[in-house]
């Protein structure tokens, strides 16, 4: 596998080897490394990896990667907005696992795990339960999804009135 600045491809360690010396000698202030794994690769926020499939159906299984200096020290329960926004910033963060987990048990371990630090930290159980039903396993398809933002049209926006512009009041009112 290879991987460099946002790409990364399957393919033999002979063709990565001859690609990185002649990547590298295309200039001389450029310099390409390569990471090569015979089973998984971190790409973005993902590992990618060799599961069960692979064999079968050559599907990579996708699970969440954290950093190794991550320490989820999330913000303390009271110190946080009201609850509706807090709510929806956690909710957000368990959509995460649900976009970058491509095996429900995987899944699920990340989401438990992810549970268990928000109540550590002092959220209450009621809190954590409440905003975090609506995230299941089975709507992964529909969070994958992209969605169309709704186009709003933008106001005018006039500092200062200059008579000198005419129709300045009937462009800005009738748009």
């Amino acid at each position: 596998m290879l991987f460099s600045n946002g790409w990364f491809c399957i393919t033999t360690q002979l063709f990565i080897i001859l690609f990185i010396e002649q990547a590298n000698q295309f200039h001389p202030s450029n310099k390409f490394t390569a990471e090569i794994s015979e089973s998984e690769i971190t790409f973005l926020d993902t590992i990618r990896c060799k599961g069960d499939r692979f064999q079968t159906d050559s599907i990579l299984v996708i699970k969440t990667h954290y950093k190794p200096t991550e320490t989820f020290q999330w913000h303390a329960f009271h110190l946080l907005p009201p609850s509706g926004c807090k709510a929806r910033f956690y909710q957000r963060r368990s959509e995460r696992l649900l976009r970058t987990n491509s095996s429900q048990t995987i899944f699920e371990e990340y989401f438990s795990k992810f549970k268990l630090r928000l109540k550590m930290r002092g959220y209450p159980n009621n809190f954590v339960e409440r905003s975090l039903t609506g995230v299941r396993f089975e709507d992964r398809r529909l969070a994958l999804q992209q969605r169309k933002k709704p186009q709003t049209k933008a106001l005018p926006y006039a500092t200062t009135n200059h008579p000198a512009v005419r129709g300045r009041k009937e462009i800005s009112f009738n748009e």
